[in-house]
């Protein structure tokens, strides 16, 4: 009391630091005032538990998406690996099972060019297995680099390749296997005496026939 007026203090007694608070004044009427303190100490104290739980919600939540993601990752990584030659990094056979693959082929004309690496039996005798494999590389090295990034490129068996053009007529394969010729002709193997080389088959696509019965044509 202080010359007839009542300063009434609410607060909290206990915990530390209490200059540290929340203060909030009220006037009662002209004789009373009300003075309620909230220090944050009390926050801390009484509800530290809360933030940890949800630290530890937080974390267990961010670990589980990084988990859900990393799995992700190694499932892509692992259907495309399923669908890639080991030796070359082109396509394998089971790329012709794929929807995608079967949906593009339904809604545009393509052309199709059946290439053989020449003589890779002898290259083997002659000069080694690891010669022959380098061979392989070397021809599906050009073919990246002839053909685009949306066309599909796939060892099918041992030397033998197919390159399946989406939107190409005859005269664009046709074009682009001499082009691949030539650019296996010309490498690096070819200083050592190693003649390198492929040969190509062409066919265009018809209505309704079957990916298989175009690569056997």
């Amino acid at each position: 009391v202080n010359n007839g007026h009542k300063h009434i203090l609410l607060f909290f007694p206990g915990y530390p630091w209490q200059e540290l608070a929340y203060s909030q004044t009220y006037v009662a009427d002209n004789n009373n005032l009300m003075v309620y303190s909230y220090p944050l100490s009390k926050v801390v104290i009484d509800y530290g538990f809360l933030y940890l739980v949800y630290l530890v919600a937080a974390y267990a939540y961010f670990s589980k998406v990084h988990e859900t993601k990393q799995k992700g990752i190694e499932l892509a990584n692992a259907i495309s690996n399923a669908t890639k030659d080991e030796l070359t990094g082109l396509s394998n056979r089971k790329v012709f099972r794929e929807e995608v693959l079967k949906r593009r082929l339904r809604s545009a004309p393509y052309s199709v060019i059946a290439i053989d690496g020449d003589r890779l039996k002898r290259i083997n005798d002659k000069y080694g297995h690891h010669v022959g494999d380098e061979v392989l590389v070397i021809v599906a090295n050009a073919m990246r680099k002839v053909f685009r990034s949306s066309d599909y490129l796939v060892r099918t068996r041992g030397d033998e390749f197919v390159a399946i053009l989406p939107d190409c007529n005859f005269g664009n394969a046709n074009a682009l296997a001499k082009k691949l010729q030539n650019l296996v002709q010309d490498n690096p193997l070819k200083k050592m005496g190693v003649e390198a080389s492929v040969s190509t088959g062409i066919a265009i696509a018809e209505e309704n026939e079957s990916l298989q019965d175009v690569i056997m044509r």
